[in-house]
């Protein structure tokens, strides 16, 4: 997970004020290293399917669905 930390430390940020958007298993994996939220994507390279045993903290089909999500927070 050595980019999110060196993006962390950059914009001094701590893990858990970050999101990782991500459509492979390797993304879930790096996030979860790094102790980031992870929010999957099933427009991608890997199936939804394959990301949610990374617990992301939300599944989504469109970039909207994210936008919204984050807009109600």
């Amino acid at each position: 997970p050595l980019m999110l930390h060196e993006l962390l430390e950059e914009f001094d940020m701590p893990p858990e004020q970050a999101i990782m958007v991500g459509d492979t298993e390797y993304d879930k994996a790096m996030a979860e290293s790094a102790a980031v939220p992870r929010v999957a994507v099933s427009y991608g390279a890997h199936h939804i399917d394959r990301l949610a045993r990374y617990n992301p903290v939300l599944s989504v089909d469109g970039f909207t669905d994210f936008v919204g999500w984050i807009l109600d927070k």
